[in-house]
């Protein structure tokens, strides 16, 4: 049985990976995270599980030598600031050594579509990056580092580069936000209108990361953009919450649409990603939209 270590398994992506893995049933899984104490509760009496914190990784208490793969999730978010994602860069580097020295077969890490920056889209993998964040810095330096210290030695290594991922409580994000609008009869208020975002579901990650998991690795890539299938604008976004919201028998959603120029365009090419591992997303935006509506009425009841 392959034994898999998921860093920031209580986190957005980790969370919903460790859930999805567990259902499948054919994994031992270990799982690394702040506070140990939180998942163990959560996953009482859940089989071939074991959890570990900060502490035991720091004591060496954590048996590298039992583990296969490694799906790096671990990184302050953006908004956490530099010394934060300072802290999750240091981490990186003392987990990729502690896997290099304890010979593990393949590390999946985790990265992001704020290193092409400025760089004209569609991005592709092969493009120069220019990340204009920190936290796209630190991403980028993350899977040098990753690529270096791998470079002369037989683990393999896959950078997974993703957009902003999207789920039933990401309240903070744009679509999730037109959707409580419509729920509370407010307008949808946009100023632009043709700005266009890349974004990706979390199940849908999750099940490309497990997708990748299942490729043998001399049949992947170091590096993958894992994406939709096409962006969409702020107006589309919000044309599909209006029509879900019908579809729903909510009152109709007004859309109030103030013209202004804007450059703002993301969007990555997972091509690569789907001829290879053979998988694409399966959430479309009316899709998410639909299950986001769905979560916050049930909430509400």
């Amino acid at each position: 049985m392959e034994t898999i270590l998921i860093t920031g398994a209580s986190g957005f992506l980790g969370s919903c990976l460790l859930n999805q893995l567990i259902s499948l049933g054919k994994y031992q899984l270990f799982t690394l995270s702040r506070s140990k104490e939180q998942l163990q509760e959560k996953y009482e009496g859940a089989q071939g599980l074991k959890h570990f914190d900060l502490n035991d990784f720091h004591q060496n208490k954590m048996e590298f030598d039992k583990i296969d793969t490694i799906i790096h999730c671990a990184f302050a978010r953006a908004i956490k600031g530099g010394s934060s994602i300072g802290e999750s860069l240091e981490f990186s580097r003392m987990l990729f050594e502690k896997a290099k020295s304890s010979h593990i077969n393949s590390i999946i890490n985790i990265s992001t579509q704020e290193v092409y920056g400025k760089a004209s889209p569609p991005w592709k993998e092969s493009m120069v990056v220019d990340p204009q964040t920190v936290y796209g810095f630190a991403k980028y330096y993350s899977e040098l580092m990753a690529m270096n210290l791998f470079d002369d030695h037989n683990t393999s290594i896959c950078n997974l580069r993703l957009p902003g991922l999207l789920g039933k409580d990401t309240d903070a994000r744009l679509v999730n936000k037109f959707v409580q609008n419509a729920i509370e009869g407010k307008p949808i208020n946009i100023t632009g209108g043709d700005q266009q975002f890349s974004q990706l579901y979390v199940q849908d990650a999750s099940d490309g990361i497990i997708a990748l998991l299942n490729t043998p690795v001399q049949n992947r890539k170091p590096l993958y953009n894992l994406g939709y299938l096409k962006s969409y604008n702020i107006i589309e976004i919000a044309n599909v919450v209006s029509k879900v919201a019908k579809d729903l028998n909510l009152p109709d959603v007004k859309i109030s649409l103030t013209r202004t120029d804007s450059n703002v365009f993301a969007e990555l090419d997972s091509s690569d990603f789907f001829k290879d591992i053979n998988w694409k997303p399966q959430f479309d935006m009316e899709r998410v939209v639909r299950e986001i509506f769905e979560f916050k009425i049930n909430k509400q009841k």
